[in-house]
């Protein structure tokens, strides 16, 4: 499993170098203040070269016996929750749009899989729609989907 994990990071790497070079061929900035097409491609480029970089470091780290191949019961449902709650999101996006789904994505999703710390799932599910709605409607001008509340 290691050597599988150390060749996929390596093809990984190679793919974000050659995205990052084509990223920077495309301009960075449209004007002042305002993100090129260059600007999300090549910071996906970054975090993609760094997660390959994480990768590899954790190949060499693990011992070979200590990876599971398949995962256990529990993993399961845990995947099969989070698969069920992400396609809720889809489909909620529509009536209740994207900020109010997001939201209650993430509280139900964080209520499930760390309860107990109320204060870090209620900041990261009401600060998540605010930094959506800055990022996107206010500083990139994206019009994001409005549900039947207007938001």
């Amino acid at each position: 499993m290691r050597r599988a994990d150390q060749i996929c990071a390596a093809l990984l790497l190679v793919l974000a170098i050659f995205l990052g070079l084509e990223a920077r061929r495309l301009s960075y900035w449209s004007g002042p203040g305002v993100p090129g097409p260059g600007f999300l491609p090549f910071w996906l480029a970054v975090g993609l070269a760094v997660g390959a970089i994480g990768i590899l470091v954790g190949g060499y780290r693990t011992a070979l016996d200590s990876v599971l191949w398949f995962p256990s019961r529990e993993g399961l449902i845990r995947v099969s929750v989070l698969a069920c709650l992400t396609g809720v999101l889809a489909i909620a996006i529509q009536p209740l749009g994207m900020l109010l789904a997001v939201g209650l994505y993430l509280l139900v999703f964080l209520a499930i899989y760390t309860p107990g710390r109320w204060l870090a799932i209620l900041g990261t599910a009401g600060g998540t729609p605010i930094l959506l709605y800055v990022v996107f409607e206010r500083w990139l001008k994206v019009p994001l989907p409005h549900g039947f509340l207007g938001f």
